[in-house]
Protein backbone atom coordinates (compact mmCIF):
# COMPACT_ATOMS: atom_id res chain seq x y z
CA UNK A 1 0.00 0.00 0.00
CA UNK A 2 1.73 3.35 -0.98
CA UNK A 3 1.85 6.11 1.59
CA UNK A 4 1.95 9.72 0.67
CA UNK A 5 2.78 11.25 4.13
CA UNK A 6 6.04 13.73 2.83
CA UNK A 7 5.45 13.17 -0.68
CA UNK A 8 5.32 15.86 -3.60
CA UNK A 9 2.20 14.54 -5.67
CA UNK A 10 0.24 15.67 -9.21
CA UNK A 11 -3.12 15.79 -9.00
CA UNK A 12 -4.26 15.92 -12.72
CA UNK A 13 -8.12 16.42 -13.26
CA UNK A 14 -9.83 18.57 -10.67
CA UNK A 15 -12.90 18.34 -12.29
CA UNK A 16 -16.68 19.41 -11.12
CA UNK A 17 -17.75 15.92 -9.68
CA UNK A 18 -16.12 15.38 -7.11
CA UNK A 19 -13.31 13.16 -7.74
CA UNK A 20 -10.49 15.54 -8.29
CA UNK A 21 -12.04 17.37 -5.07
CA UNK A 22 -11.43 13.69 -2.94
CA UNK A 23 -8.77 13.05 -4.26
CA UNK A 24 -7.35 16.63 -2.40
CA UNK A 25 -8.78 15.93 0.56
CA UNK A 26 -7.02 12.67 0.64
CA UNK A 27 -3.63 14.17 0.33
CA UNK A 28 -4.33 16.65 2.83
CA UNK A 29 -5.27 13.80 5.48
CA UNK A 30 -2.25 11.90 4.17
CA UNK A 31 0.24 13.91 4.91
CA UNK A 32 1.40 15.17 1.84
CA UNK A 33 4.50 17.71 1.26
CA UNK A 34 3.27 19.31 -1.97
CA UNK A 35 0.00 18.89 -3.41
CA UNK A 36 0.45 20.36 -7.44
CA UNK A 37 -3.38 20.23 -9.05
CA UNK A 38 -3.33 20.57 -12.60
CA UNK A 39 -6.61 20.94 -15.02
CA UNK A 40 -6.99 22.04 -18.84
CA UNK A 41 -9.66 23.91 -18.21
CA UNK A 42 -9.74 27.20 -16.55
CA UNK A 43 -9.70 28.66 -13.19
CA UNK A 44 -13.68 30.58 -14.11
CA UNK A 45 -15.50 26.97 -15.07
CA UNK A 46 -13.29 25.08 -11.80
CA UNK A 47 -14.53 27.48 -9.46
CA UNK A 48 -17.08 25.49 -7.76
CA UNK A 49 -14.75 22.86 -6.43
CA UNK A 50 -11.76 25.14 -5.99
CA UNK A 51 -14.24 26.78 -3.30
CA UNK A 52 -14.78 23.69 -1.53
CA UNK A 53 -10.57 23.20 -1.23
CA UNK A 54 -9.10 24.28 2.36
CA UNK A 55 -6.90 27.13 1.63
CA UNK A 56 -3.37 25.66 2.20
CA UNK A 57 0.28 26.11 1.68
CA UNK A 58 1.06 22.92 0.29
CA UNK A 59 -1.82 23.45 -2.62
CA UNK A 60 -0.32 24.75 -6.01
CA UNK A 61 -2.68 24.96 -9.02
CA UNK A 62 -1.34 25.28 -12.50
CA UNK A 63 -5.02 25.81 -14.22
CA UNK A 64 -6.10 26.13 -18.11
CA UNK A 65 -2.72 24.34 -19.07
CA UNK A 66 -0.49 21.30 -17.94
CA UNK A 67 3.42 21.89 -17.20
CA UNK A 68 6.07 18.98 -18.13
CA UNK A 69 8.39 19.27 -15.28
CA UNK A 70 4.93 18.79 -12.61
CA UNK A 71 4.81 15.18 -14.28
CA UNK A 72 8.48 14.78 -14.58
CA UNK A 73 9.57 16.27 -10.72
CA UNK A 74 6.55 14.52 -8.71
CA UNK A 75 6.77 11.26 -6.17
CA UNK A 76 3.53 10.01 -7.55
CA UNK A 77 0.38 11.00 -10.28
CA UNK A 78 -3.23 10.55 -9.53
CA UNK A 79 -5.39 11.36 -12.21
CA UNK A 80 -8.80 11.94 -13.20
CA UNK A 81 -10.88 8.79 -14.64
CA UNK A 82 -11.28 11.99 -17.82
CA UNK A 83 -7.79 12.07 -18.29
CA UNK A 84 -6.81 9.06 -20.93
CA UNK A 85 -4.04 6.99 -19.88
CA UNK A 86 -2.90 8.05 -23.90
CA UNK A 87 -1.88 11.50 -22.66
CA UNK A 88 1.33 12.70 -23.80
CA UNK A 89 1.74 14.39 -20.20
CA UNK A 90 1.45 10.97 -18.85
CA UNK A 91 3.63 9.15 -21.34
CA UNK A 92 6.44 11.36 -20.81
CA UNK A 93 5.64 10.54 -16.34
CA UNK A 94 6.22 7.06 -17.53
CA UNK A 95 9.01 7.72 -19.46
CA UNK A 96 10.58 9.39 -15.88
CA UNK A 97 9.56 6.59 -13.81
CA UNK A 98 6.85 7.97 -11.76
CA UNK A 99 4.10 6.27 -10.71
CA UNK A 100 0.44 6.63 -12.12
CA UNK A 101 -2.06 6.60 -9.56
CA UNK A 102 -5.95 6.87 -9.65
CA UNK A 103 -8.63 7.59 -6.40
CA UNK A 104 -10.34 4.03 -7.34
CA UNK A 105 -7.40 1.89 -7.20
CA UNK A 106 -6.05 3.65 -4.24
CA UNK A 107 -9.70 2.81 -2.76
CA UNK A 108 -9.82 -0.74 -4.25
CA UNK A 109 -6.28 -1.78 -3.11
CA UNK A 110 -7.24 -0.17 0.70
CA UNK A 111 -10.99 -1.21 1.10
CA UNK A 112 -11.76 -4.90 2.91
CA UNK A 113 -15.25 -5.01 3.11
CA UNK A 114 -17.22 -6.66 0.03
CA UNK A 115 -17.44 -3.97 -2.85
CA UNK A 116 -20.24 -4.81 -5.50
CA UNK A 117 -19.58 -2.74 -8.73
CA UNK A 118 -22.10 -1.41 -11.24
CA UNK A 119 -21.03 -0.72 -15.42
CA UNK A 120 -22.75 -0.46 -18.42
CA UNK A 121 -23.63 2.16 -21.04
CA UNK A 122 -27.10 3.13 -19.51
CA UNK A 123 -28.59 2.15 -16.18
CA UNK A 124 -25.60 2.21 -14.20
CA UNK A 125 -26.60 4.66 -11.23
CA UNK A 126 -30.12 4.06 -10.97
CA UNK A 127 -28.87 -0.01 -10.27
CA UNK A 128 -26.48 0.78 -8.12
CA UNK A 129 -28.90 2.86 -5.94
CA UNK A 130 -31.45 0.24 -6.51
CA UNK A 131 -28.73 -2.40 -5.13
CA UNK A 132 -28.22 -0.35 -2.22
CA UNK A 133 -31.76 0.28 -1.25
CA UNK A 134 -32.41 -3.34 -1.10
CA UNK A 135 -28.83 -4.29 0.58
CA UNK A 136 -30.36 -2.14 3.89
CA UNK A 137 -33.48 -4.58 4.48
CA UNK A 138 -30.54 -6.89 6.00
CA UNK A 139 -27.18 -4.86 6.42
CA UNK A 140 -27.08 -2.36 8.62
CA UNK A 141 -24.71 0.28 6.58
CA UNK A 142 -24.15 0.25 3.18
CA UNK A 143 -22.37 2.77 1.55
CA UNK A 144 -22.88 4.24 -2.24
CA UNK A 145 -20.50 6.42 -4.46
CA UNK A 146 -18.08 6.15 -7.33
CA UNK A 147 -19.20 7.57 -10.63
CA UNK A 148 -22.14 8.91 -8.81
CA UNK A 149 -20.67 12.57 -8.17
CA UNK A 150 -19.27 11.49 -4.83
CA UNK A 151 -15.33 10.27 -4.19
CA UNK A 152 -15.35 7.43 -3.36
CA UNK A 153 -11.75 8.27 -1.28
CA UNK A 154 -14.25 10.51 0.56
CA UNK A 155 -15.84 7.14 1.97
CA UNK A 156 -12.80 5.13 2.82
CA UNK A 157 -12.42 5.42 6.14
CA UNK A 158 -16.01 4.78 6.28
CA UNK A 159 -15.86 1.77 3.81
CA UNK A 160 -13.77 -0.82 5.71
CA UNK A 161 -16.31 -0.06 8.65
CA UNK A 162 -19.19 -1.13 6.37
CA UNK A 163 -21.31 -4.17 5.23
CA UNK A 164 -21.04 -3.76 1.48
CA UNK A 165 -19.78 -0.95 -0.79
CA UNK A 166 -21.70 -0.62 -3.50
CA UNK A 167 -20.03 1.31 -7.03
CA UNK A 168 -20.88 3.08 -9.60
CA UNK A 169 -18.27 2.09 -12.28
CA UNK A 170 -17.84 4.14 -15.64
CA UNK A 171 -15.24 2.54 -18.68
CA UNK A 172 -12.98 5.10 -17.59
CA UNK A 173 -12.98 4.15 -14.11
CA UNK A 174 -12.47 0.55 -14.95
CA UNK A 175 -9.42 1.54 -17.46
CA UNK A 176 -7.63 2.96 -14.31
CA UNK A 177 -8.77 -0.19 -12.00
CA UNK A 178 -7.26 -2.44 -14.18
CA UNK A 179 -3.47 -0.92 -12.89
CA UNK A 180 -4.07 -2.20 -9.87
CA UNK A 181 -5.34 -5.70 -11.17
CA UNK A 182 -8.83 -5.05 -9.08
CA UNK A 183 -12.40 -6.01 -9.51
CA UNK A 184 -15.52 -5.81 -7.52
CA UNK A 185 -16.64 -9.05 -5.77
CA UNK A 186 -19.87 -9.13 -7.29
CA UNK A 187 -20.00 -7.07 -10.67
CA UNK A 188 -23.38 -6.25 -12.39
CA UNK A 189 -22.87 -5.05 -16.17
CA UNK A 190 -26.25 -3.57 -17.57
CA UNK A 191 -26.07 -3.20 -21.07
CA UNK A 192 -24.01 -2.21 -23.78
CA UNK A 193 -24.06 0.31 -26.63
CA UNK A 194 -22.46 2.84 -28.42
CA UNK A 195 -20.59 5.74 -26.11
CA UNK A 196 -17.70 6.96 -25.48
CA UNK A 197 -16.20 6.08 -29.11
CA UNK A 198 -14.35 9.73 -29.32
CA UNK A 199 -12.04 7.91 -26.42
CA UNK A 200 -12.39 3.95 -27.17
CA UNK A 201 -13.02 4.33 -30.86
CA UNK A 202 -14.23 1.35 -31.75
CA UNK A 203 -17.04 -0.44 -30.13
CA UNK A 204 -15.00 -3.58 -29.88
CA UNK A 205 -12.20 -1.44 -27.68
CA UNK A 206 -15.71 -0.51 -25.53
CA UNK A 207 -16.69 -3.65 -24.77
CA UNK A 208 -13.26 -5.08 -24.03
CA UNK A 209 -12.81 -1.72 -21.32
CA UNK A 210 -16.51 -2.57 -20.21
CA UNK A 211 -15.40 -6.57 -19.27
CA UNK A 212 -12.34 -5.08 -17.54
CA UNK A 213 -14.98 -5.15 -14.23
CA UNK A 214 -14.88 -8.95 -14.01
CA UNK A 215 -11.27 -9.62 -15.62
CA UNK A 216 -9.44 -9.79 -11.99
CA UNK A 217 -12.58 -11.65 -9.88
CA UNK A 218 -11.97 -15.08 -8.85
CA UNK A 219 -13.77 -18.31 -8.10
CA UNK A 220 -15.29 -17.26 -5.03
CA UNK A 221 -16.96 -13.68 -7.04
CA UNK A 222 -20.12 -13.46 -9.48
CA UNK A 223 -20.93 -11.50 -12.44
CA UNK A 224 -24.57 -10.64 -13.44
CA UNK A 225 -25.19 -9.74 -16.67
CA UNK A 226 -28.56 -9.57 -19.06
CA UNK A 227 -29.59 -12.39 -21.42
CA UNK A 228 -27.81 -12.03 -24.41
CA UNK A 229 -25.75 -9.21 -23.63
CA UNK A 230 -22.80 -9.20 -26.54
CA UNK A 231 -20.03 -8.64 -23.55
CA UNK A 232 -20.23 -12.44 -22.03
CA UNK A 233 -17.49 -13.48 -24.28
CA UNK A 234 -15.05 -11.61 -23.19
CA UNK A 235 -15.29 -12.78 -19.68
CA UNK A 236 -12.80 -15.05 -18.46
CA UNK A 237 -14.39 -18.75 -18.31
CA UNK A 238 -13.67 -20.98 -15.42
CA UNK A 239 -13.21 -18.07 -12.89
CA UNK A 240 -16.52 -16.49 -10.97
CA UNK A 241 -19.79 -17.24 -11.26
CA UNK A 242 -22.15 -16.02 -14.28
CA UNK A 243 -25.76 -15.14 -13.76
CA UNK A 244 -27.47 -14.27 -16.98
CA UNK A 245 -30.38 -12.12 -16.31
CA UNK A 246 -33.97 -12.97 -18.75
CA UNK A 247 -36.21 -10.31 -17.72
CA UNK A 248 -39.69 -11.25 -18.39
CA UNK A 249 -42.88 -9.53 -19.19
CA UNK A 250 -44.91 -10.69 -16.30
CA UNK A 251 -41.83 -9.17 -14.32
CA UNK A 252 -41.98 -5.95 -15.79
CA UNK A 253 -45.46 -5.69 -15.42
CA UNK A 254 -45.40 -6.46 -11.54
CA UNK A 255 -42.96 -3.95 -11.06
CA UNK A 256 -44.86 -1.36 -12.62
CA UNK A 257 -47.40 -2.06 -10.06
CA UNK A 258 -45.29 -1.89 -7.10
CA UNK A 259 -43.91 1.65 -8.11
CA UNK A 260 -44.74 3.14 -11.72
CA UNK A 261 -41.62 4.83 -11.84
CA UNK A 262 -40.11 1.58 -12.61
CA UNK A 263 -41.18 1.20 -16.30
CA UNK A 264 -39.13 0.02 -18.99
CA UNK A 265 -35.37 0.11 -18.67
CA UNK A 266 -35.87 0.83 -15.35
CA UNK A 267 -37.77 -2.50 -14.89
CA UNK A 268 -34.43 -4.14 -16.13
CA UNK A 269 -31.95 -2.33 -13.83
CA UNK A 270 -35.02 -3.38 -11.43
CA UNK A 271 -33.97 -7.11 -12.25
CA UNK A 272 -30.18 -6.61 -12.23
CA UNK A 273 -30.51 -5.25 -8.58
CA UNK A 274 -32.45 -7.63 -7.44
CA UNK A 275 -29.95 -10.49 -8.48
CA UNK A 276 -27.03 -8.77 -6.68
CA UNK A 277 -29.59 -8.60 -3.73
CA UNK A 278 -29.81 -12.12 -3.93
CA UNK A 279 -26.50 -12.95 -4.59
CA UNK A 280 -25.90 -11.12 -0.87
CA UNK A 281 -28.46 -13.37 0.19
CA UNK A 282 -31.63 -11.63 0.41
CA UNK A 283 -34.64 -13.11 -0.27
CA UNK A 284 -36.61 -11.66 -3.47
CA UNK A 285 -40.08 -11.24 -2.05
CA UNK A 286 -37.74 -8.78 0.94
CA UNK A 287 -36.56 -6.93 -2.04
CA UNK A 288 -39.69 -6.69 -3.86
CA UNK A 289 -41.07 -4.82 -0.40
CA UNK A 290 -38.71 -2.03 -0.97
CA UNK A 291 -39.27 -1.07 -4.17
CA UNK A 292 -42.07 1.27 -3.28
CA UNK A 293 -39.42 3.33 -1.51
CA UNK A 294 -37.43 3.82 -4.90
CA UNK A 295 -37.53 7.70 -6.59
CA UNK A 296 -36.21 8.47 -10.03
CA UNK A 297 -32.67 9.76 -9.51
CA UNK A 298 -31.39 14.01 -10.23
CA UNK A 299 -31.73 13.72 -14.15
CA UNK A 300 -32.93 10.54 -14.96
CA UNK A 301 -36.52 10.65 -16.00
CA UNK A 302 -36.69 13.20 -13.38
CA UNK A 303 -40.18 14.61 -13.06
CA UNK A 304 -39.71 18.80 -12.74
CA UNK A 305 -43.16 20.22 -12.69
CA UNK A 306 -46.45 19.91 -14.69
CA UNK A 307 -47.74 23.76 -15.85
CA UNK A 308 -51.34 23.53 -17.27
CA UNK A 309 -51.25 19.96 -17.72
CA UNK A 310 -47.91 19.75 -19.20
CA UNK A 311 -45.48 17.55 -18.35
CA UNK A 312 -41.63 19.13 -17.75
CA UNK A 313 -39.19 15.57 -17.30
CA UNK A 314 -35.40 15.60 -17.49
CA UNK A 315 -33.68 13.04 -18.72
CA UNK A 316 -30.12 15.26 -19.17
CA UNK A 317 -28.08 12.25 -18.26
CA UNK A 318 -29.49 10.58 -21.78
CA UNK A 319 -25.76 11.40 -23.35
CA UNK A 320 -26.20 8.71 -26.08
CA UNK A 321 -28.41 8.32 -28.86
CA UNK A 322 -29.56 4.79 -27.96
CA UNK A 323 -30.11 6.63 -24.59
CA UNK A 324 -32.10 9.05 -25.60
CA UNK A 325 -34.22 7.00 -28.04
CA UNK A 326 -35.47 4.67 -25.09
CA UNK A 327 -36.59 7.31 -22.77
CA UNK A 328 -38.42 8.79 -25.87
CA UNK A 329 -40.38 5.51 -26.44
CA UNK A 330 -41.19 5.06 -22.51
CA UNK A 331 -42.13 8.97 -22.33
CA UNK A 332 -44.87 8.65 -25.80
CA UNK A 333 -46.35 5.04 -24.22
CA UNK A 334 -47.51 7.33 -21.23
CA UNK A 335 -48.14 10.79 -22.51
CA UNK A 336 -50.43 11.74 -25.69
CA UNK A 337 -47.52 13.90 -27.37
CA UNK A 338 -43.88 14.84 -26.66
CA UNK A 339 -41.86 18.11 -27.30
CA UNK A 340 -38.23 16.79 -27.52
CA UNK A 341 -35.20 19.15 -26.35
CA UNK A 342 -32.22 17.72 -27.66
CA UNK A 343 -28.28 18.22 -28.97
CA UNK A 344 -25.27 19.28 -27.99
CA UNK A 345 -21.48 17.54 -28.53
CA UNK A 346 -20.93 14.47 -30.49
CA UNK A 347 -19.05 11.45 -28.98
CA UNK A 348 -18.50 9.93 -32.45
CA UNK A 349 -21.86 7.49 -32.05
CA UNK A 350 -24.53 6.67 -34.59
CA UNK A 351 -27.89 8.36 -34.89
CA UNK A 352 -29.72 6.29 -37.18
CA UNK A 353 -31.84 4.50 -34.39
CA UNK A 354 -32.53 8.24 -32.52
CA UNK A 355 -33.42 9.68 -35.36
CA UNK A 356 -35.99 7.08 -35.93
CA UNK A 357 -37.53 7.26 -32.25
CA UNK A 358 -37.66 10.83 -32.90
CA UNK A 359 -40.10 10.60 -36.04
CA UNK A 360 -42.26 7.85 -34.28
CA UNK A 361 -42.53 9.44 -30.81
CA UNK A 362 -42.27 13.28 -31.18
CA UNK A 363 -44.31 15.93 -32.45
CA UNK A 364 -41.37 18.33 -32.19
CA UNK A 365 -37.88 18.98 -31.58
CA UNK A 366 -35.79 21.98 -30.46
CA UNK A 367 -32.19 21.26 -31.29
CA UNK A 368 -29.43 22.99 -28.95
CA UNK A 369 -26.24 24.28 -30.80
CA UNK A 370 -23.50 21.73 -30.73
CA UNK A 371 -21.84 18.99 -33.82
CA UNK A 372 -24.41 15.88 -32.18
CA UNK A 373 -26.99 18.46 -33.15
CA UNK A 374 -25.88 18.32 -36.84
CA UNK A 375 -25.51 14.51 -37.08
CA UNK A 376 -29.47 14.43 -35.82
CA UNK A 377 -30.51 17.02 -38.38
CA UNK A 378 -29.16 14.93 -41.11
CA UNK A 379 -30.57 11.50 -39.63
CA UNK A 380 -33.93 13.45 -39.64
CA UNK A 381 -33.71 14.56 -43.77
CA UNK A 382 -37.64 15.99 -44.74
CA UNK A 383 -38.80 15.13 -41.30
CA UNK A 384 -37.33 17.80 -39.61
CA UNK A 385 -37.72 20.65 -42.29
CA UNK A 386 -41.57 21.66 -40.28
CA UNK A 387 -41.10 19.81 -37.13
CA UNK A 388 -37.73 20.94 -36.14
CA UNK A 389 -35.82 24.27 -34.56
CA UNK A 390 -32.92 25.62 -33.37
CA UNK A 391 -32.37 27.33 -29.81
CA UNK A 392 -29.49 29.33 -28.71
CA UNK A 393 -30.20 28.47 -25.02
CA UNK A 394 -31.89 26.21 -22.52
CA UNK A 395 -33.75 29.20 -21.81
CA UNK A 396 -35.08 29.45 -24.95
CA UNK A 397 -35.50 25.99 -26.07
CA UNK A 398 -37.91 25.59 -22.66
CA UNK A 399 -39.96 28.88 -23.36
CA UNK A 400 -40.62 27.85 -26.79
CA UNK A 401 -41.33 24.16 -26.27
CA UNK A 402 -43.69 25.74 -23.41
CA UNK A 403 -45.58 27.91 -25.81
CA UNK A 404 -46.04 24.70 -28.00
CA UNK A 405 -47.21 22.32 -26.10
CA UNK A 406 -50.94 21.47 -25.38
CA UNK A 407 -52.47 19.66 -22.23
CA UNK A 408 -51.18 16.20 -21.62
CA UNK A 409 -47.99 16.56 -23.66
CA UNK A 410 -44.68 16.25 -22.43
CA UNK A 411 -41.91 18.15 -22.55
CA UNK A 412 -38.82 16.02 -22.36
CA UNK A 413 -34.95 16.80 -21.95
CA UNK A 414 -33.28 14.17 -23.59
CA UNK A 415 -30.06 15.51 -25.38
CA UNK A 416 -28.72 12.55 -26.88
CA UNK A 417 -25.19 14.30 -26.50
CA UNK A 418 -22.75 15.20 -24.32
CA UNK A 419 -23.27 18.76 -22.82
CA UNK A 420 -19.91 20.20 -23.66
CA UNK A 421 -20.30 23.56 -25.23
CA UNK A 422 -22.69 25.43 -23.60
CA UNK A 423 -22.31 23.40 -20.64
CA UNK A 424 -19.91 22.25 -17.98
CA UNK A 425 -21.18 18.80 -17.85
CA UNK A 426 -24.72 16.91 -17.99
CA UNK A 427 -25.87 17.83 -14.36
CA UNK A 428 -24.62 21.62 -15.33
CA UNK A 429 -27.32 21.20 -18.40
CA UNK A 430 -29.92 19.71 -16.23
CA UNK A 431 -29.92 22.23 -13.48
CA UNK A 432 -30.55 24.78 -16.94
CA UNK A 433 -33.12 22.87 -17.99
CA UNK A 434 -35.35 23.30 -14.10
CA UNK A 435 -34.40 26.21 -13.50
CA UNK A 436 -36.17 27.51 -17.14
CA UNK A 437 -38.72 25.45 -16.53
CA UNK A 438 -39.28 26.65 -12.71
CA UNK A 439 -38.90 30.47 -14.42
CA UNK A 440 -42.12 29.79 -15.96
CA UNK A 441 -45.44 31.52 -15.41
Amino acid sequence: MRVFLGQRVTVVGLGLHGGGLGVVRFLMREGARQIIVTDLRTKKILQPTINQIPKSRKIRYVLGAHHLDDFRHTDAIIKNPGVPLSSPYLEEARRQGVPILSDMGIFFERVRSPIIGVTGTKGKSTTATLIALLLRTRFRRILLAGNIRKSVLDIMEDANRSDAVVLELSSFQLEDLALVKRSPNIAVITNIFPDHLNRHRTMREYRRVKSLIGAFQNEKDTIIVPKGVCIVKLLKKGRAKLISVAIAKTFRARVARINPALQGHMADATALAITAAQSMGIPEKDCLKQLAAFKPLEGRMEPVRVLRGVSFINDTTATTPMASAKGLALIRRRHRGVILIAGGSDKNLPYAEFGAAIKKSARFIFLLPGSATEKIIRTLGKWAENKSSRAASMEEAVRRASDMAERGETVLLSPGAASFGLFNHEFHRGSAFVSAVKKLA
